[in-house]
């Protein structure tokens, strides 16, 4: 079967419209039926989704973020964390001045 052909009939699928319906209505979307069948073609094209023999092989947590991405609810990378540069304590040798060996080279 090809791609396009798995993703058209994925695209009119009741059960995964539905399926999409009920995670867009716990990430709080108004009219979560309306909803899922105004994006089931942006759905159905979801990486990946296009290999699969029937809806079922599709889990619920591939819906639920598939869901999520759509409206925008995905979680964003964490960002990495700033270094944390220690304070002076006034030691001089904490901080040693620019192109001067430290004492303890």
């Amino acid at each position: 079967m090809s791609e396009l052909l798995r993703q058209a009939q994925l695209a009119e699928d009741r059960s995964l419209i539905a399926r999409c319906a009920a995670a867009a209505a716990r990430a709080g979307v108004e009219q979560p039926g309306e909803w899922a069948q105004r994006n089931a073609w942006t759905l159905a094209v979801t990486p990946g989704w296009e290999s699969v023999r029937v809806e079922g092989d599709i889990s619920d947590a591939a819906v639920v973020a598939a869901v999520a991405r759509l409206i925008g609810g995905a979680p964003e990378p964490k960002p990495e964390p700033e270094p944390i540069i220690p304070e002076p304590d006034g030691d001089p040798d904490d901080f040693p001045a620019p192109d001067t060996p430290s004492s303890t080279e």
